[in-house]
């Protein structure tokens, strides 16, 4: 992304149950584990402390909002989640989605873990799975 540097994993394009033009930012975490950090929306991972992923791609979308045309001029609907496709403790699934521990951003940005396939098929289908998407990419 042209601003601040940033790389996200995967963006997907279509369109969502209004027929308007969106885009789907995923944040791909790899993570087993998850502990609390004592830093402000952020997680202990692998003996280090990380920005929680819903934070992360939320980033990732207001950057796209402020900054990509497509975004900014054209009207194209952007959101976020977060597929932690290898979590499956059930401790560390509650504790991302602690509202009381990271605020509104779990709902802005929905996670998803490991045995929620359907689910996260699901979420992704009402939001993209209404066409458009290969004409978006070129948009």
């Amino acid at each position: 992304m042209p601003l601040g540097g940033y790389r996200c994993d995967a963006v997907l394009t279509g369109q969502n149950i209004d027929s308007e033009n969106a885009a789907i930012v995923v944040e791909l975490k790899q993570w087993t584990h998850v502990a609390k950090s004592k830093y402000h929306n952020e997680v202990w991972v692998m003996n280090a402390s990380k920005l929680h992923p819903c934070a992360q791609v939320a980033g990732y979308v207001g950057a796209l909002q402020h900054s990509n045309s497509a975004f900014v001029d054209d009207g194209v609907k952007v959101k976020g989640c977060a597929w932690l496709h290898n979590l499956t403790d059930h401790r560390a699934t509650a504790l991302l989605r602690d509202v009381d521990a990271f605020g509104p951003v779990i709902h802005e940005c929905p996670l998803f873990v490991k045995g929620e396939e359907r689910r996260f098929a699901e979420w992704l289908h009402a939001e993209l799975g209404h066409g458009g998407g290969d004409a978006l990419l070129h948009h």
